[in-house]
């Protein structure tokens, strides 16, 4: 008889194998029993699969853990859907392999989310760097609209890796991850908190997002970065479409900071002005946000037309941040 599990967990992996024991540890030591754990190989060219396998052979937890591999490398939009397909859970938690969780985020979520009978629980986090980490703290309320304009307002980082999901309301609403290279977090999450009456906040850290494995797209722009910055901002505002407008003034001020990361590259900074150009106006950074005031008056020197300006600090700061740490 098929083993039935309380929570499955969904772990793409590919190209962490610096990262993927302490991710894997994490998990297997969580202080909840009823979990089952998708590992996915998305055809990773390193070491990763060798290391996770070896460990989990280790493991007393060995027999809740599936091991798939895809055969070619699909992207992590893909192979997390291929994970929400597979799981028998009756909740589901993504993670990222470079990632680590606290060993009570499962059983902490869990009886949260039963408490208030939701099908959404979500917590704080750590930003964690190589030699420090900092605790995050982001306010969702039962307001659902509260927290899809806390979204796009900056003030809540949107991240499926700390949100564990009722597997039969995603399944029932077609709530799946989508083929998206940027911004995966924010089109699920956006679509889910449209979708539910009421979620469930947990004021703890209970998840580790590293900042130091890979390059993040917003530190360098190419073409593709560029089209895939465009589509999602799109892809957004279709999902928007359906509040009748209602978040307008807090979608422009998105956009507004997304497209800074047009600005890193002279030879895209003409896009700066040309993607939505009605959202290039003072009350959009200046308002009631979650940017800081130097992220302000940064992005502030683009409508004055002095964009070597904001390139200017952006790069000094990233440069500055990169070697004093």
């Amino acid at each position: 008889m098929e083993k039935h599990y309380k929570v499955s967990i969904i772990i793409p992996i590919y190209k962490v194998e610096s990262f993927i024991e302490r991710c894997t540890m994490a998990l297997l030591n969580q202080d909840f029993d009823s979990i089952e754990y998708i590992f996915i190989n998305d055809a990773t060219p390193d070491n990763s699969f060798k290391i996770l396998k070896t460990i989990i052979e280790k493991s007393p937890r060995k027999e809740d853990v599936r091991l798939l591999e895809n055969e070619q490398n699909i992207g992590l939009a893909k192979t997390r859907l291929r994970g929400m397909l597979e799981a028998q859970g009756d909740f589901v938690l993504n993670t990222d392999s470079d990632d680590w969780v606290e060993p009570n985020i499962v059983s902490t979520l869990f009886e949260k989310i039963n408490e208030e009978n939701t099908d959404v629980a979500v917590s704080d986090y750590f930003i964690t760097f190589s030699n420090k980490e900092y605790y995050t703290k982001e306010i969702f309320k039962k307001d659902i609209d509260y927290n899809i304009k806390s979204i796009l307002l900056g003030r809540i980082r949107p991240s499926m890796c700390r949100t564990l999901i009722r597997r039969e309301f995603y399944l029932k609403h077609q709530l799946l991850p989508r083929e998206i290279n940027m911004g995966e977090d924010y089109d699920y999450l956006l679509r889910l908190f449209l979708l539910t009456a009421k979620i469930s906040y947990v004021p703890k850290a209970l998840f580790h997002y590293v900042q130091y494995n890979s390059q993040s797209i917003t530190k360098q722009m190419n073409d593709s970065h560029m089209k895939d910055a465009i589509k999602a901002l799109q892809i957004f505002e279709d999902i928007l479409k359906s509040s009748n407008k209602k978040y307008t003034n807090e979608f422009r001020t998105m956009v507004i900071f997304w497209k800074k990361m047009f600005v890193l590259d002279s030879s895209y900074t003409k896009y700066f002005y040309t993607i939505y150009p009605e959202t290039n106006k003072f009350k959009y950074i200046f308002n009631d946000n979650g940017y800081g005031i130097f992220q302000k008056i940064t992005l502030s020197f683009m409508l004055l037309r002095m964009p070597f300006i904001t390139r200017f600090i952006y790069k000094s700061y990233r440069w500055f941040k990169k070697n004093y740490k």
